[in-house]
């Protein structure tokens, strides 16, 4: 069809040679959003996590063709058919085309697949530095994950970043929609009582929530490997408006909610090992050891904020 794929790493086809990765921090490159805008979407399944993504979208105008389910998922209000697969082909021949009047316009596809090759790389070279930011953590578990293994990833931040910064390679599980950050521990377990190792990457607040679910693992035969990312707090709202107008204090108070939980402490008490991490390399060596066992990533959500804003700024820069 010449449409380009933009794939989240829930769909299970983000390795495909016509995906597009990077699309939410392409998105992010006003020139390339404005010069791509699409004149009608076919969306699989749920939307992805990127509000940059549905707010482009919702802009666009553009009618979104649903195929699939569960039931008509349309937060924005701008579905207009909801079909099934057996469909497709023939909203495609309805004759949709790609933008016109630009210096990407020549091919519709291949200037998604090129801008997207050139984010790729210069995503690739930064989270290869020796910190570990959440980002990297993405990456790495993306990378790094063994080739049998499952991955189950929270929703808030673990989602988005695997979704951002995760690359090609990245394909997961996530309880998306309502439950929020319910269950994770528990789903990334019963996965993993299939017999199929499995690494699950949630946030503290999500791994405290449902801590209760390592209650007599070790009576299980189960290789599940938690990284947990550490930011001793709600780390998803310090990227949202109130983290700049509200006081410190009360911002802490209300969204970043520290807890101060000594976490390795946790998964002992359950008799699960635990062991904190501080560079890349050694997470890579830690998440190679079968589990149960949990690995702790500490974190400043701060900082994480300005190493997202860092690797978005670098992007646009490559673009050009």
């Amino acid at each position: 069809t010449g449409w380009p794929i933009l794939a989240d790493p829930l769909s299970g086809v983000r390795s495909d040679v016509r995906s597009v990765a990077n699309f939410d921090v392409l998105l992010r490159h006003e020139g390339f959003a404005n010069s791509h805008v699409p004149q009608a979407v076919l969306r699989f399944g749920r939307p992805p996590a990127s509000k940059v993504l549905s707010m482009w979208v919702k802009n666009s105008g553009a009618p979104v063709i649903q195929v699939g389910g569960p039931g008509v998922i349309d937060p924005d209000r701008n579905v207009v058919v909801h079909c099934s697969a057996d469909d497709v082909d023939a909203a495609i021949a309805q004759g949709f085309t790609g933008a016109t009047g630009s210096r990407w316009a020549e091919s519709w596809r291949t200037s998604w697949l090129e801008v997207d090759a050139i984010a790729e790389q210069t995503l690739s070279e930064l989270l290869l530095a020796p910190e570990l930011s959440e980002p990297t953590v993405a990456r790495v578990v993306a990378d790094a994950a063994p080739s049998n293994a499952r991955v189950v990833v929270s929703s808030s931040m673990p989602v988005r970043d695997l979704e951002w910064f995760g690359g090609r390679r990245a394909a997961a599980h996530s309880n998306r929609g309502a439950n929020g950050i319910d269950g994770v521990m528990s789903t990334s377990l019963g996965l993993a009582l299939t017999g199929v190792p499995v690494i699950a990457v949630i946030g503290d607040l999500a791994f405290v929530h449902d801590s209760n679910a390592l209650w007599g693992i070790g009576a299980h035969d189960v290789d599940l490997r938690i990284i947990v990312i550490d930011n001793d707090g709600g780390g998803i709202f310090s990227f949202l408006p109130q983290a700049s107008e509200l006081p410190s204090a009360e911002f802490e108070r209300l969204f970043g909610t520290p807890h101060g939980t000594d976490l390795c402490a946790v998964a002992a008490a359950h008799g699960v090992e635990a062991v904190s991490v501080q560079d890349r390399d050694e997470l890579i060596r830690e998440l190679a050891i079968p589990g149960p066992r949990m690995i702790r990533v500490p974190s400043n959500r701060r900082r994480n904020v300005a190493v997202h804003e860092l690797l978005v700024d670098e992007v646009r820069k490559a673009i050009g």
